[in-house]
């Protein structure tokens, strides 16, 4: 597995919503970006009635054997992303039949070096609505995972956040940080929050200026090829996705970057609190890091 944004192998998978479309903007902005290629895809089960209903629209319709239904499904697949992806990085859609969706996009993106997915999906039928099931690929894929949100545009990339504890699995997200900005010129914020209740005003100013000064550091040692980039330590709120859902509102990044877990991590398939509580309660998009995906230090 490729574990650089560049020459990347994107799969996007999709339920034909009007949500799915900006993961597919998302993925064609990356790999026009970085090089690389595009696969949308897409798990389906016709063994409900109800569960077919959403594909019985214009001109398409899944009547049929199984055979022909798969092959037009690819076909129809196939022309959603068209209108999307750039001919040029589109590779041949998958379609493949499984009513677990996301075991199905976890072990499809196995030959693939990111999943880019939306955060919500269809709504009234039968299948798992597609904000659960990014909730779920987040905690089985070995990959990062952007979630388009569905606020501030993703490209042109001009504003990044990066948030960290100062764990060692907080930092498998700062190669992405430094790749994305250093080929875009965006401007980072390295965000740090300080959460709990204090009730010494002298000692929360002196935390907050060590914590500060960690960031600096963290900076100077890591993100130092960046022309641009801010500390920002946030003190006194009662939790970290508080604190970042406060900050970041109004401020109109393009992406939000986090491992997928922190100092409290310690499985390989953990989602922190901090991730998923961000991911359940943002429209931002968001890109997640698993602790051993990120790049090799140089």
């Amino acid at each position: 597995m490729n574990t650089s944004l560049n020459a990347c192998k994107i799969i996007v998978p999709v339920d034909f919503s009007e949500f799915s479309v900006k993961a597919f903007v998302v993925a064609n902005d990356l790999a026009q970006l970085f090089k690389g290629r595009v696969t949308p895809f897409h798990s389906y089960d016709l063994s409900s009635n109800l569960d077919g209903f959403h594909y019985q629209a214009k001109d398409f319709r899944v009547d049929g054997d199984l055979l022909t239904t798969h092959d037009e499904l690819e076909k129809h697949l196939m022309d959603y992303a068209a209108d999307y992806i750039d001919y040029s990085i589109l590779d041949p859609a998958v379609a493949e039949r499984n009513p677990r969706v996301s075991e199905a996009i976890f072990e499809a993106a196995e030959t693939f070096d990111l999943i880019v997915m939306s955060s919500h999906g269809r709504t009234g039928f039968k299948r798992m609505l597609m904000g659960s099931v990014a909730e779920k690929v987040l905690h089985s894929a070995r990959h990062p995972v952007i979630i388009a949100g569905r606020e501030t545009g993703f490209s042109p990339v001009e504003k990044i956040v990066y948030t960290t504890d100062f764990s060692e699995n907080s930092y498998a997200a700062l190669p992405y940080v430094a790749e994305l900005a250093g080929v875009t010129g965006a401007a980072v914020d390295v965000f740090h929050a300080i959460c709990g209740d204090f009730s010494s005003v002298e000692y929360l100013k002196k935390i907050t200026q060590e914590r500060e000064e960690q960031l600096q550091i963290l900076v100077r040692e890591r993100l130092a090829g960046l022309a641009r980039v801010n500390c920002v330590v946030v003190p006194g709120e009662d939790s970290a996705h508080h604190a970042i859902r406060k900050y970041y509102r109004d401020k109109h990044y393009n992406v939000l970057i986090m491992a997928s877990c922190g100092r409290s991590g310690h499985d390989f398939h953990a989602v922190g609190s901090t991730t998923t509580a961000m991911v359940r309660s943002t429209n931002a998009t968001i890109m997640v890091v698993k602790p051993d995906m990120g790049l090799p230090e140089a």
